[in-house]
């Protein structure tokens, strides 16, 4: 870490108080009998310990006694700032995953213990005292190749210091998310988006308190549509070992399957009224669009096209529908009437996707990487194609529109690589032109949808 902060330029004193193989009740008596806190005086402490709490030999910690260890953990630390008048930023870390055993005081069931006891434990602590997660388990979980052993290998280390450098170094620098990050008072109602800010692709929610976690699960969490209340919210997620489509009702958290799928569904979208849910699903290698129906509970075919025919949404009053096809050669943005069935290429000769409608239904707002070959926000009338290019940053790639309850702005997320990188969630007027920025994490921030 410290030669991370000196390779980017940042001036900040970084003090190892590591303890290797200790279990947590062996670091609380460390750090209660040392004067590790009163020599370094922290204003930011990251605590990362639990691999050896799953060891099998006499080291092994129960999980209500691991939690006991790191309440008592986190307590010293607070109480120290609280002493120096200060607020130390406490950051909570969890510990890489176990691939292989290479050291003889674990086993196949510290594997189990570290996912199911130990991680999830840790996750609740963060939660319950209103700390930062840094997930190192839901970042490592699909890099066994840098955990040869029970530690990481060296480049395993710089990649896990290199994503704990992304998560801090808003706080080191100054302006940490949690006041910068807000929508300003000058917009209504709330937006939802996607991001691996945790270290793992979840949904957050952003609004004039600020940024909020809606899903922790090491899962991919994605795609969030609000309902047209704005009370819940649906999304795509592979929690169940394949993708389908849950909602989350905002009051309680609680998190529902709609229906199970056979194959897979993604990108959901929550019609205007709420009657309805579009959805792409993969048929026999391709993708088509499907419909849920909340009053019979049935599942529909909407499309069936060669290629893949994903990313619906649909007009306010049920009758149209925009996707995002190549069944002819490259991206395009389709209109499809629902009544009669015709179809048309709506983006003609720009390219296109990720077309969306207003909520009067009288414009599409949809995504052209015909002016810099990136992709800016394209702005067009219902029924005259007549497209007008919104955003003009030709370093950056602008994706996912979605239009504000009163369809005066669009949210969306810019950033300078089309599938990686930093993406932040945007805001244009569209009288104006205006931007504003309203997310700064070091995170991809995508997906963002609009809701009252």
């Amino acid at each position: 870490m410290r030669s991370l902060l000196k390779e980017y330029g940042v001036k900040a004193d970084v003090i190892s108080a590591a303890r290797p193989g200790n279990t947590s009740g062996e670091y609380l008596r460390f750090l209660k009998r040392s004067e590790i806190l009163k020599k370094s005086n922290p204003s930011i402490v990251l605590i990362m310990l639990g691999t050896n709490d799953v060891r099998i030999d006499s080291d092994r910690t129960s999980k209500k006694k691991f939690i006991l260890n790191m309440k008592e953990i986190i307590r010293i630390v607070k109480k120290y700032g609280e002493r120096k008048n200060k607020r130390i930023l406490i950051f909570l870390l969890t510990p890489p995953p176990i691939f292989n055993i290479d050291i003889k005081t674990f086993d196949e069931s510290s594997k189990k213990r570290l996912k199911k006891e130990i991680v999830p434990a840790i996750r609740g602590l963060a939660r319950k005292n209103n700390l930062k997660l840094i997930d190192i388990f839901s970042f490592m979980k699909n890099k066994k190749s840098l955990m040869p052993g029970i530690h990481p290998s060296q480049e395993g280390f710089y990649k896990m210091a290199k994503f704990i450098y992304k998560n801090i170094i808003p706080y080191i620098k100054g302006f940490p998310p949690e006041t910068r990050e807000k929508l300003p008072e000058i917009f209504k109602g709330k937006i939802v988006f996607q991001s691996d800010r945790s270290g793992n692709e979840d949904i957050f929610l952003i609004n004039r308190n600020g940024v909020e976690q809606l899903t922790r699960n090491q899962a991919f969490d994605g795609f969030p549509t609000f309902s047209p209340d704005g009370n819940k919210i649906v999304f795509e997620s592979n929690r169940s070992g394949r993708f389908e489509i849950y909602t989350m009702d905002l009051r309680d958290k609680k998190i529902t399957r709609l229906f199970p799928s056979p194959s897979e569904d993604r990108a959901p979208f929550w019609t205007y009224d709420g009657k309805y849910i579009f959805f792409s699903r993969k048929v026999n290698g391709r993708e088509q669009i499907f419909k849920y129906d909340f009053s019979n509970k049935k599942v529909v075919q909407i499309t069936n096209f060669k290629g893949k025919n994903i990313l619906p949404a649909v007009s306010p009053d049920n009758k149209y529908i925009l996707f995002t096809s190549n069944k002819f050669i490259g991206w395009n943005v389709y209109l499809m009437n629902l009544v009669t069935g015709d179809v048309r290429k709506f983006s003609e000769g720009y390219g296109g996707c990720r077309g969306r409608f207003s909520h009067s239904g009288n414009y599409i707002a949809w995504v052209s990487h015909k002016y810099d070959h990136k992709g800016d926000i394209i702005l067009n009338p219902f029924g005259k194609f007549s497209p007008v290019r919104l955003t003009l940053d030709s370093q950056k790639h602008d994706y996912f529109p979605a239009f504000s309850p009163d369809d005066r702005y669009i949210v969306y997320a810019s950033g300078p690589k089309l599938k990686s990188g930093n993406y932040d969630i945007k805001i244009i007027e569209i009288k104006s032109g205006k931007i504003w920025q309203i997310t700064s994490s070091p995170a991809k921030d995508m997906m963002p949808y609009w809701g009252k």
